[in-house]
């Protein structure tokens, strides 16, 4: 029941508070170790937004440095190249520069605005914005085969692409 309140909460939030693209400086992207999912969906939106956005990934927990195998295998099949990416923990300062902060999971997105009141209004779940319906969370495929980070990085797309839809039709 808890969960779904929240939900309910997020999404009457999002739906008032979603900016125009056009208004957009700086996306930070956020997952948990910032390795596998948030990287993907920086590089996706920045290959998708205009000129003058920036698109950044962070963690909340140092989980590592580099992208897995699978990962970086994944990404390949959209073009995406993740060899370089490197895993870097979000500041709290870094939230006072931004426009918009995208989560992979409803939970992070509700830690993150109790934590950080003044940002409460710029964090959505990037779940949120799946056009084939739903609110669900984007699962970390992390140790799994390959063919999971496949499967997530299709749901990341997809998800970026209704939310840039949502945005432009602002």
């Amino acid at each position: 029941m808890q969960r779904a309140y929240h939900n309910w909460r997020l999404r009457r939030r999002l739906d008032k508070h979603l900016p125009e693209l056009s208004s957009v400086r700086r996306i930070i992207v956020m997952c948990t170790a910032n390795r596998v999912r948030s990287p993907f969906a920086e590089l996706y939106l920045a290959r998708r937004v205009r000129d003058g956005v920036e698109v950044v990934s962070r963690g909340v927990m140092d989980g590592g440095s580099q992208c897995p195998g699978e990962a970086i295998e994944a990404a390949a099949l959209h073009g995406l190249d993740l060899y370089r990416h490197r895993a870097r923990i979000l500041s709290a300062s870094e939230l006072l520069q931004v426009d918009l902060v995208l989560t992979m999971e409803v939970r992070m997105a509700h830690e993150l605005a109790v934590r950080y009141p003044v940002a409460q209004r710029l964090i959505a779940p990037l779940g949120y914005f799946d056009e084939r319906g739903g609110f669900e969370d984007i699962e970390d495929p992390y140790t799994l085969p390959r063919s999971e980070y496949v499967l997530c990085y299709d749901s990341i797309a997809r998800c970026c692409d209704g939310l840039l839809h949502r945005m432009r039709a602002r």
